[in-house]
C-alpha cells in the first residue's frame, strides 16, 4: 500500500472503531458517557483524548503491518507471514474485547496486575473463564478473528477498490470528522483545565478507569508516571518523603519524621533446632490443631456475630461454647494472598503488582505445620480449591506435609465453578468429599499421636453451589441467569444473597460432620478447632459484587472462632484482630514459644499497656488499594485513583461517609503509618541483604 492508502485503511478502521466503542460505551452504565455527576463537556474531553490515542495507535499498527507484507514476500514465507500478522491483529481485537467484557462485569479495565496473572497461567485462566461462562469464553475466542478477516476483506476489496472520488470523499469526511474532535477537544481543554482545582488528578481518574481499554492501559504505563503518580517512597535517615494524597509529596524531617515511624524488629534468622531451644518442649501441651478457612464468609450469616437469620445453625452454637472474635479482618480481599497468612504469620504484601509465588522461594517462611511437624506431628492440608491458582502450592509446599490434597490434584469428581458449564474445568471438590477425606486422613493416626489439619471449603465461592438433593431454606428456586464472579442483574442481588446463604447452610453441615467425627473419637478434648472466613463477599454495597476487590468490610472483615481446651467458653472479645494474629495465638494456646518470624501476635495474651494496635489489608487486582483500620477509624488509600478514603466505623459501619477533608490531621497520621509499613515491606523483599539475613520486619504498636 502507498501512504494515501495506509491513511486510508486506517481512518476507516480508526472510524470504525471508535463506532463501535460508543456503541459499548452506551449500554454500560458506569462509563463515562453515562455518569450524571460529569458534564457534557468534561465527557467530550475525555473521549477526545481517547480518540486521538486510538487514532495513533491504529496508524501505527497499519503502518506497521504493511510494512511487513510486502509484495516481495511471496510464496509460503509470505503466506506465514500475513499468517502471523492475522493472529497478532486478532489477538489485539481479542484483548480489547475482553477488556470490554470484564469492565462491564468487573467494572474494571485490564490493569497490569490482571495481565501478569493471565500471562502466568493462560491455559488456566481460559479453563476459569470457561467454566463461570462458557458461552462468553466461545464468543469471545471466536468472534476477535472472525471481525478481522471480514474487516481485512471490507477494507482490502471494498474501500481499497473504491473509484478514487469516492475514497477522496471518505477520507475528507473522516478527516473532518477528526478535526472536529480535534476542536471540540481543545475547546474542552480551554474550558475546563485549571491545576489548582485538581484538575489533572479527576481526568486520569476517569480516563484511567471509565474510559476506554486503551485509555486504561495507557495512562497506566505512561500518563501516571509523567504526572508523577508512580507507587515509590525513600527513607533515608533524617529525609522520609511520603507518598500523600492528591499526588502531593510531603518532607518531613528529625521529630516529624519519628512520629510517623512504627518501632520495626528485625529479628535474624534462625535454624529450627535453635528455635525449638528457646522453649521448654516437654511442657508443650500437645494439642491437636484443626484450621478451617471458609471461602467467602461474612460475618453478618452468623447471628453470634450480630447476623439476623440463621444460617450456618451449628457454628452459631459452636461460638456459643467458644471465643470469638467479633473485629477481625483479613489481609487481602483475594484468596491466593489472604489464605495464606493463616498459615504464615506473614502480611502478603511483596510487590507493587500482582504477586506470584516463584517455585523457588528466596526468603524465609516458617509454616504452622513446619515447627508442628519438627514437634512430631502429623500434618495435612485438604483442600476443596485448587492451590496451584496463584502458584500458592509454591509456597505451601515446604516438605513437611505428609498429606497435600486439592482440587488440583484429586482423582475424584470435580465440579464447575458455575452449573451452567458443560465439562467440569477448573473445578472444585464438592465439600462432602472433602470432609470425608480429612475423616479418612485422621481415622489411621493413632489416639497417641498428634495431627494438624488445615481445610479450605469452597461451595461458598461463587456461583454457590448446592449439591442437587439438599434442601434449600433461603433460595426456593434456581435463578434463571449467571451468577458471574462478579456481576449479574443488581435487582436480583436479594435472590443471589439467598443462594449464597443456602450454600453457607451447605458448607456448615459439613463442618458439623467433622465436628461430631471428632466428638465420636473423643478427640475435642484435645483439639484446638479454628473456623474463619478466607474473604468475605459483596453485593453491591459499594457497587461491586464478588471479592478480589476494593477494600471494602464486606470483603475483609470475617468471623473468627476458636475453640481450644482452657479457653473460656461464650466469650466474645471486640479488640481489633487480623488473619497473621491466628497462628501466633494458636502456639501460645500450646505452649509454643513465638516464631520470631511471626509478623502477627497472640490473641491470648494480654494487650500492651497503652498501645493502640493496627491491621492491614491489600488488593492487588480488580483494584489498587492498601487499607490501615486502627481504632475507630478506617483508611483505605487506593493506588489506582490515588485517592483517600476515611472511614468511621463506629458511626458508619456501612462505609458510606468520606471523611477526609472533615480530618485531615487523621489522614495525616494514618497515610504516613500505612505507607511507611508498604515502605519496610517492600523494602524487605526486595533486598537480599535482608531477607537472608532477616526475618519480616515485626511491626511494634505504636504507643
Amino acid at each position: 500500500m502507498n501512504m494515501r492508502e495506509k491513511v486510508l485503511a486506517s481512518a476507516t478502521v480508526w472510524f470504525i472503531f471508535i463506532l463501535g466503542e460508543t456503541l459499548l460505551s452506551l449500554q454500560i452504565p458506569f462509563h463515562v458517557i453515562n455518569q450524571n455527576g460529569l458534564s457534557f463537556g468534561y465527557k467530550i474531553l475525555l473521549l477526545g483524548a481517547n480518540y486521538f490515542l486510538l487514532a495513533i495507535c491504529i496508524l501505527f499498527v497499519t503502518v506497521l503491518l504493511s510494512s511487513l507484507s510486502q509484495k516481495w514476500l511471496t510464496g509460503w514465507v509470505g503466506s506465514a507471514v500475513k499468517f502471523f500478522l492475522f493472529l497478532f491483529v486478532s489477538a489485539l481485537v481479542f484483548f480489547l474485547a475482553l477488556d470490554w467484557v470484564l469492565f462491564y462485569d468487573y467494572r474494571a479495565f485490564i490493569n497490569l496486575n490482571i495481565l501478569k496473572l493471565i500471562a502466568y497461567d493462560p491455559h488456566q485462566m481460559f479453563l476459569h473463564a470457561w467454566s463461570i461462562d462458557p458461552r462468553k469464553t466461545v464468543i469471545g475466542f471466536v468472534l476477535p478473528p472472525v471481525f478481522v478477516f471480514l474487516l481485512c476483506g471490507f477494507i482490502k476489496n471494498t474501500v481499497l477498490r473504491m473509484q478514487r472520488n469516492i475514497q477522496d470523499r471518505l477520507i475528507k469526511f473522516i478527516s473532518l470528522f477528526l478535526v472536529l474532535c480535534f476542536l471540540i477537544f481543545n475547546f474542552a481543554l480551554i474550558l475546563y483545565f485549571n491545576p489548582k482545582n485538581g484538575f489533572l488528578n479527576k481526568f486520569r481518574v476517569y480516563f484511567k478507569t471509565r474510559t476506554a481499554p486503551e485509555a486504561s492501559l495507557f495512562s497506566e504505563l505512561l500518563l501516571d508516571p509523567f504526572l508523577g503518580y508512580s507507587d515509590r517512597f525513600s527513607d533515608k535517615a533524617e529525609n522520609f518523603k511520603m507518598i500523600s494524597y492528591l499526588g502531593g509529596i510531603i518532607d518531613q524531617k528529625s521529630a516529624a519524621f519519628d512520629s510517623w515511624r512504627i518501632p520495626v524488629v528485625e529479628k535474624p534468622i534462625i535454624s529450627m533446632q535453635d528455635y525449638l531451644r528457646t522453649f521448654n518442649t516437654s511442657a508443650i501441651r500437645r494439642y491437636n490443631v484443626i484450621l478451617i478457612l471458609v471461602e467467602s464468609l461474612r460475618p453478618d450469616q452468623l447471628m453470634a456475630f450480630g447476623g439476623l437469620r440463621q444460617v450456618m445453625p451449628f457454628l452459631d452454637s459452636l461460638a456459643s461454647s467458644a471465643c470469638i472474635f467479633t473485629n477481625t479482618f483479613n489481609q487481602a480481599s483475594n484468596s491466593s494472598y489472604a489464605d495464606l497468612c493463616v498459615l504464615s504469620s506473614h502480611y502478603p504484601l511483596r510487590s507493587r503488582s500482582y504477586y506470584l509465588y516463584p517455585k523457588h522461594i528466596p526468603y524465609p517462611r516458617v509454616l504452622i505445620y513446619d515447627v508442628l511437624k519438627a514437634l512430631g506431628y502429623k500434618t495435612a492440608i485438604i483442600s476443596s480449591q485448587n492451590e496451584r491458582w496463584g502458584a500458592m502450592s509454591n509456597y505451601l509446599e515446604t516438605g513437611s506435609l505428609d498429606k497435600f490434597l486439592h482440587a488440583g490434584n484429586y482423582s475424584g469428581d470435580i465440579y464447575a465453578a458455575n452449573e451452567h458449564a458443560s465439562l467440569n474445568l477448573q473445578g472444585k471438590i464438592d465439600d462432602y468429599y472433602t470432609v470425608q477425606e480429612a475423616i479418612s486422613w485422621i481415622d489411621k493416626i493413632s489416639p497417641q499421636e498428634n495431627f494438624f489439619l488445615y481445610m479450605n471449603l469452597q461451595n461458598s465461592h461463587v456461583p454457590y453451589r448446592i449439591p442437587a438433593g439438599f434442601p434449600r431454606k433461603f433460595s426456593l428456586e434456581k435463578p434463571d441467569f449467571v451468577i458471574g464472579f462478579n456481576n449479574y442483574p443488581h435487582d436480583k442481588s436479594w435472590l443471589v444473597k439467598d443462594v449464597y446463604a443456602d450454600s453457607l447452610r451447605y458448607v456448615d453441615t459439613q463442618i458439623e460432620r467433622l465436628f461430631s467425627y471428632l466428638q465420636e473419637r473423643k478427640l475435642l478434648d484435645k483439639t484446638v478447632f479454628i473456623v474463619t472466613g478466607d474473604t468475605g463477599q459483596a453485593f453491591y454495597e459499594h457497587g461491586f459484587a464478588g471479592h478480589s476487590n476494593k477494600l471494602y468490610n464486606e470483603v475483609i472483615k470475617v468471623p473468627l472462632i476458636i475453640k481450644a481446651p482452657g479457653v473460656p467458653q461464650g466469650i466474645k472479645d471486640d479488640r481489633l484482630a487480623q488473619h497473621i494474629d491466628i497462628l501466633p495465638s494458636v502456639f501460645s494456646l500450646l505452649h509454643i514459644g513465638a516464631h520470631p518470624s511471626f509478623q502477627g501476635a497472640s490473641l491470648f495474651d494480654p494487650p500492651q499497656g497503652g498501645a493502640e494496635p493496627a491491621a492491614y489489608s491489600i488488593v492487588q487486582s480488580y483494584a489498587l488499594q492498601y487499607a490501615i483500620i486502627k481504632g475507630d477509624w478506617k483508611l483505605i488509600f487506593d493506588a489506582g485513583e490515588w485517592e483517600y478514603f476515611l472511614y468511621n466505623l463506629r458511626k458508619d459501619p456501612g462505609e458510606l461517609f468520606n471523611m477526609k477533608d472533615k480530618y485531615p490531621e487523621i489522614v495525616k497520621d494514618l497515610s504516613g503509618q500505612l505507607t511507611f509499613w508498604r515502605l519496610k515491606q517492600l523494602e524487605y523483599y526486595a533486598d537480599p541483604d535482608k531477607y537472608l539475613k532477616y526475618y519480616p520486619p515485626f511491626f511494634k504498636n505504636r504507643k
